[in-house]
């Protein structure tokens, strides 16, 4: 039997070690959801879900009730817990390698330059353009997790790249955890390889640092993680995860 945790911080056990942004927001009860069974944990936090205990079948191919989305990224928490997953999803489930990424600190950050492109400016995300973000399909992970502007506001914060007043591209929180947000970067499809993404990241970076925040970054392509580097992040390890299509 599977049930969602009242008290989150109970399944912290499952999850000792791990270092994963999105699990210490659930576990804090900041965002995100807990499930378990008493021998393993799943949280799910958008658009993941991330896996920690004892592995199991039933949990593996559990489906987050109210879940909109036919797409989901799942983060096993052991080879048994891949096991499980790519039985239960078959070739819907795609084995991919995300990066994890460690940042070297405001030092190393301090001799970074990311000059904006001429013709765009840069914008600090506010409700309009936080509405703007949710309607268009490249930008709606930019608002995150945070189900309204009133909590964006409180805890997060995002810079946009605009042209002629439009977003093409942004720096945002993904979610929020105790200390720190989780960077989320995304661009127009015409306006990439532009350094749009690069001067976001510098300025959404720099934000951080101003109010004491931790900028995490988990890199979903190599890409991500090339970016990453060049604004003062060290690569940690790759690790596995599983995108589904059709969940």
């Amino acid at each position: 039997m599977i049930w969602k945790l009242e008290n989150p911080e109970a399944a912290a056990p499952f999850f000792a070690g791990r270092k994963d942004t999105l699990i210490h927001s659930a576990l804090a009860g900041i965002m995100g959801d807990v499930y378990g069974n008493g021998t393993a944990a799943m949280v799910n936090l958008g658009d993941f879900c991330l896996f920690g205990g004892e592995p199991d079948k039933e949990l593996a191919s559990f489906r987050v009730p109210g879940h909109e989305k036919d797409y989901m990224i799942l983060v096993p928490g052991d080879e048994g817990w891949g096991r499980f997953i790519e039985e239960a999803y078959g070739e819907r489930a795609k084995k991919i390698t995300r990066y994890q990424m460690e940042f070297s600190g405001p030092e190393a950050f301090s001799s970074v330059t990311a000059p904006v492109p001429e013709g765009f400016v840069l914008a600090p995300m506010d409700e309009k353009l936080y509405e703007a973000c949710l309607k268009d399909k490249w930008s709606e992970d930019l608002p995150g997790q945070f189900g309204s502007f009133a909590a964006y506001e409180k805890m997060g914060l995002g810079v946009l790249a605009l042209l002629d007043g439009k977003p093409v591209a942004g720096a945002s929180s993904y979610s929020a955890f105790p200390g720190g947000i989780e960077i989320e970067i995304d661009t127009k499809q015409e306006f990439r390889r532009r350094g749009l993404a690069r001067a976001c990241g510098a300025a959404l970076i720099k934000a951080c640092l101003e109010r004491g925040l931790w900028p995490s970054w988990d890199a979903h392509t190599e890409i991500s993680k090339d970016l990453a580097e060049s604004l003062g992040y060290r690569l940690v390890c790759g690790y596995t995860a599983y995108e589904v299509n059709g969940y």
